[in-house]
């Protein structure tokens, strides 16, 4: 389909996943890798390691300043798509 890498948070339906997989987007849930009580800071690393646009219902998924005292750059290449539900 495309060469676009999406990682669902825990707060997207796995129906939702299912669903986007069954029109051939290359989208996984962040518990497939990760445990369900990870931090942000984890699912913002497996997104960057595994070269992935992260899909989120929380506005606020991170804390921005945390992320960038562990490092300024490390996390500059990460996507985000807020979903309303």
């Amino acid at each position: 389909m495309n060469n676009l890498r999406f990682i669902a948070d825990v707060h997207i339906s796995p129906l939702t996943v299912a669903a986007l997989k069954l029109k051939g987007y290359d989208i996984l849930r962040c518990t497939d890798l990760l445990p369900n009580t990870a931090a942000d800071v984890d699912i913002l690393e497996l997104a960057r390691v595994e070269n992935r646009i992260i899909i989120n219902s929380r506005f606020r998924f991170f804390d921005v300043d945390s992320c960038l005292q562990i490092s300024p750059t490390k996390f500059s290449n990460i996507a985000f798509i807020f979903c309303k539900t």
